[in-house]
């Protein structure tokens, strides 16, 4: 406690209380000469305000009298005056002297029995905060840009202020009316107010910032703003004046220090395990902070139970606290706590930290704390509730082995003081998703705790009742669709409670969290699809297979065997059977034997049932053999008559088909296999057309037929249908039997081999064309009685690039026929290739030594590479 003492060298008449019997001036305890100012200590809490001078008991009572100044007997006077004329002044609301009359029209609208004149007033000034108060609200709303209802649709700001310029007028020029005193004004005055409230809702409905608002405010914290005292209190400095003219003498004060104790003043959280298995915590130590020079001998602590709130004081000795070194040890959790205590560590300090332990859960406070010198000190309010620790399990419904599409199924059941905040993580294939649900409480649940700022002490009223400081139940569950497969896993990461306990459960080892349901996990498998296809198979005797055919999924393997259930409909009798056979692959064929509808009723692989996508349904009907109809037309030519056969052909069955024909050549009355050939039809009809090369007589027998399903040839039968005879003549054919172009000199002339086909003797016309002068002469050969001729050109004396081409051929039977095979191209250079010696100087001769050698320069023309033939004087050697 702070203790002052008083010395005045005057004689009092009575004891009474300096700070609330003097007025208001520069008399606090510690005033200077100078008038400096200082806060008043009748506003600072949790001091005892009851301060009483000194004075002697041998002074005898009758010179015991008040200290009073003249200012103070001039100002009780001047009191007493101004009482006088109170009573004798008109009053506006009830007093009115009896020598006076009463205007009627003067009175207020509304009696003064129905409501008091200042309740009046009151009402009135509410009326008009609410209106703007209710402008400042359509002002955000124009600020924002939102509309604003109004007489035009568009101008937003028009609209705001005709609509409080009528509101605020009516009400201003409507109070009059009401005869309310103070707020009766004159029409004029009512025309500056309506004036002044419109100049106001132009102003701050513009774009502009509020230049003069600011400056109100800053003129408004300047002259108003209170400042922080020495004792802790706000004070306003402008309102400090010097009262202390009227002590006279001398006041000594002396100020003791302060003795306190401020219980775990480093608003630190604490909790008890449920299960020491977990945690081996079996007590928490908790801090108190002593301000006090002398040793404590005596700590009195208040326990509740948090169940049955039955109240035990306990008692500590010396033996059952101890002094604390270093208090960083208490910290948990936020380090920076320490700076607002950063003096208790100065050299030279008072303050001390002792250590309480603790055991048990529940409700604790400093009761009283009594140090060496037996005196007690001021204890700061502080509560302490020490709960169990907050505690959580993850359980999980179903199989370790789901499907995607199925449900999480995974609840949280947590267990501390509410509201709790819970902290977990869900990896989905080595990715982690954390997680935080907070205010996790029971329903209707009402704590001190649920405000947003923590609390170091509760009213008594929260005291009464303490089950807001129990361990409450709280219940997650998780059901949402899972969307992925893989390996999917829920940890619980951290747990705080309302009071601020955080139980972290990351360090401890996956073992544990299996043991104590901190973690779960499952895993989660692609749903198989399966569609039903109908397939070709030469081995059933529908000639079909049903083939389920499975998409390909990651880790497939994994999920086999799938089991599908086939069901099949006789086409017959519609009776239904149900076929359920299994598989390690992708791909499930089963023949068709019996025609049918085949339907694929569900699938499903080890852990998941399936999806049936795309075709479920497959109709098998018993299939027709193929069969061919044909029918054939001579092909004939004007020259040689029947030259081949044209066939119309017609199936049945189920396209393509397939068909063999057989040519047999007659020769001296004997039948030889002259060519075999197979062939193929999309559609149920085709053209198919045959010429043989060779004149002669023949045969063409359609042998067998088949088709996708028939694949094993069906004979034709019977053979006579199928067999068609002909006698046929070749055409006669000349060609060329040169397969590059002719290169010739000028003058010279070449041969050109001609292949010819038919019935000799054979007449061959030939044409040679001059390409630069479009120039054609026309060659005939006659009696050629081989298959093979030479043409030899004539001699060509004039270069450029010509064409050999044949034009017609006639046989023996005098058929002609024009002929367009390929031509031959004679190219024939137009110059003859010169040689002759370069000498550069008149005379031609070159002399040298015996034994050595020289160059002689030649010139050439023509196209390179040249030979040239030169004789010396004695041999001809070629270069």
């Amino acid at each position: 406690h702070t203790r002052y003492v008083y010395q005045e060298a005057c004689i009092m008449e009575h004891r009474y209380n300096v700070f609330n019997d003097t007025p208001r001036g520069n008399h606090w305890m510690g005033s200077s000469v100078s008038g400096s100012p200082r806060p008043s200590y009748s506003s600072r809490p949790n001091v005892n305000t009851t301060r009483r001078f000194q004075y002697s008991d041998d002074e005898p009572a009758e010179k015991i009298r008040p200290l009073r100044s003249r200012s103070f007997k001039s100002t009780e006077s001047n009191i007493s005056d101004e009482k006088s004329r109170i009573s004798e002044r008109d009053s506006k609301d009830r007093y009115i002297n009896g020598d006076k009359k009463v205007d009627i029209y003067s009175l207020p609208l509304i009696s003064t029995d129905v409501l008091e004149i200042s309740k009046q007033r009151t009402f009135a000034v509410i009326l008009f905060l609410i209106i703007q108060c209710y402008k400042i609200y359509d002002l955000v709303i124009l600020k924002s840009g939102l509309p604003l209802s109004g007489l035009l649709f568009k101008n937003y700001r028009f609209n705001f202020i005709s609509k409080y310029f009528i509101i605020d007028s009516f009400f201003l020029y409507v109070l009059p009316s009401f005869n309310i005193p103070r707020l009766t004004f004159k029409p004029w005055v009512v025309y500056l107010q309506i004036l002044a409230m419109l100049l106001l809702n132009i102003f701050i409905s513009s774009d502009h910032e509020f230049v003069l608002i600011s400056l109100i405010m800053t003129t408004w914290r300047k002259l108003y703003t209170k400042e922080l005292s020495v004792t802790g209190s706000a004070i306003n400095h402008h309102r400090i004046f010097d009262s202390s003219a009227h002590f006279k003498g001398a006041l000594t004060i002396k100020i003791l220090p302060e003795n306190t104790a401020m219980f775990n003043p480093l608003h630190e959280s604490y909790c008890l395990p449920m299960d020491t298995n977990l945690f081996k915590i079996n007590s928490i130590d908790v801090p108190i902070r002593i301000n006090s020079t002398e040793e404590i001998e005596y700590i009195e602590l208040e326990y509740r139970d948090l169940y049955t709130n039955s109240v035990e004081l306990r008692s500590l000795s010396k033996k059952d606290f101890k002094i604390i070194d270093n208090p960083k040890s208490f910290l948990k959790k936020d380090q920076s706590v320490l700076k607002s205590h950063s003096n208790d560590f100065e050299e030279g300090s008072t303050i001390r930290y002792l250590a309480v332990t603790l055991q048990d859960i529940g409700f604790y406070q400093i009761k009283k704390i009594v140090d060496s010198k037996k005196l007690n000190l001021k204890i700061h309010q502080s509560h302490l509730v020490v709960p169990y620790c907050p505690i959580a399990s993850i359980t999980g419904t179903g199989s370790n082995d789901r499907c995607i599409g199925d449900s999480d199924n995974v609840s949280f059941e947590i267990q501390g003081v509410p509201p709790m905040k819970l902290a977990y993580s869900k990896i989905v294939n080595g990715q982690t998703f954390s997680y935080v649900d907070s205010s996790l409480q029971p329903e209707y649940f009402e704590s001190p705790l649920q405000s947003s700022k923590s609390k170091q002490s509760f009213t008594q009223g929260e005291l009464n009742d303490l089950k807001w400081g129990r361990n409450q139940p709280v219940n997650i569950n998780l059901d949402s669709s899972i969307t992925q497969d893989g390996k999917f896993a829920y940890k619980i990461d951290k747990i705080t409670d309302g009071l601020g306990n955080v139980v972290d459960f990351t360090s401890l080892p996956e073992e544990l969290k299996k043991r104590y349901d901190l973690s779960y996990n499952f895993n989660v498998h692609e749903v198989p699809r399966a569609a039903l296809e109908e397939r070709f198979d030469p081995k059933s005797p529908t000639k079909r297979s049903i083939a389920i055919v499975f998409e390909e999924i990651k880790n497939w393997i994994s999920d086999i065997p799938y089991v599908i259930s086939l069901s099949y409909t006789d086409a017959q009798d519609k009776s239904k059977k149900i076929m359920n056979v299994t598989t390690d692959s992708l791909t499930k064929v089963l023949q068709a034997d019996l025609p049918g509808s085949y339907n694929l009723e569900y699938i499903e692989s080890k852990f998941c049932p399936g999806e049936i996508v795309g075709k479920s349904n497959v109709l098998v009907t018993m299939p027709v053999a193929p069969t061919m109809e044909v029918k054939s037309f001579p092909i004939l030519d004007q020259c040689v008559g029947q030259v081949g056969l044209n066939f119309e052909l017609s199936f049945t069955g189920a396209p393509p088909y397939y068909y063999n024909t057989k040519i047999y050549k007659l020769e001296n009355g004997e039948r030889k296999l002259y060519d075999a050939k197979r062939y193929t039809s999309e559609g149920t009809r085709n053209r198919f057309s045959y010429s043989p090369p060779k004149e002669g007589n023949y045969e063409i027998v359609f042998d067998t037929v088949s088709n996708k399903l028939f694949t094993e040839p069906i004979k034709l039968e019977p053979v006579k249908e199928y067999t068609f005879k002909t006698s046929m003549r070749v055409k006669p054919s000349a060609s060329l039997k040169l397969h590059h172009d002719l290169k010739l000199c000028l003058g010279d002339h070449s041969s050109v081999p001609v292949a010819l086909k038919g019935q000799g003797p054979f007449t061959l016309t030939y044409d040679i064309i001059e390409t630069f002068s479009s120039k054609r002469k026309t060659f005939e050969i006659k009696e050629i009685k081989t298959n093979e001729y030479v043409i030899k050109t004539p001699v060509f004396t004039t270069g450029g690039d010509y064409i050999l081409s044949l034009v017609s051929i006639k046989d023996s039977t005098g058929c002609v026929v024009g002929l367009s095979q390929p031509d031959a191209k004679i190219q024939v250079r137009r110059d003859i290739p010169s040689a002759a010696f370069n000498f550069f100087e008149p005379i031609k001769e070159a002399k040298i030594k015996h034994g050595s050698v020289t160059e002689i320069p030649l010139k050439l023309s023509g196209e390179g590479p040249f030979t040239v033939k030169f004789k010396p004087w004695i041999t001809m050697e070629t270069l």
